[in-house]
């Protein structure tokens, strides 16, 4: 519970040095868009990946039955593999871009989640 509430709090009192600013094409017009590192879509993205890297993890094991040996790479990758569909999706997108600092965040939901897993 503390490192939900340490990362929003940062996500407030982030300095704009920490920030990285994209430029991508919409209609021969240039856009700046700004990714900070401890945003709360970061945090977003962190939850997502953790609950579903979980919850999959869970259903697959329990309720599917599947050998306890392959059922953490179900479930991790394809915890990873919908952050990196939702990243190629908001590239799509009017003024959308690719945030590897999503990824980032994506995949420490991920490695959290597993060591819940194994404990």
């Amino acid at each position: 519970m503390r490192f939900f509430v340490i990362i929003i709090i940062l996500s407030v009192t982030t300095p704009s040095s920490a920030q990285t600013h994209y430029t991508t094409q919409d209609n021969s017009k240039a856009v700046q868009v700004v990714d900070p590192w401890f945003g709360f879509d970061k945090v977003q993205h962190f939850t997502f990946s953790f609950l579903w890297t979980l919850s999959s993890q869970y259903i697959i094991e329990n309720k599917m039955e599947i050998d306890d040996n392959n059922v953490i790479f179900l479930s991790s990758g394809s915890a990873f593999s919908a952050g990196l569909l939702k990243e190629f999706y908001d590239q799509r997108k009017p003024q959308g871009y690719f945030s590897k600092r999503d990824l980032v965040a994506n995949s420490l939901g991920v490695m959290c989640a597993v060591a819940v897993i194994m404990m």
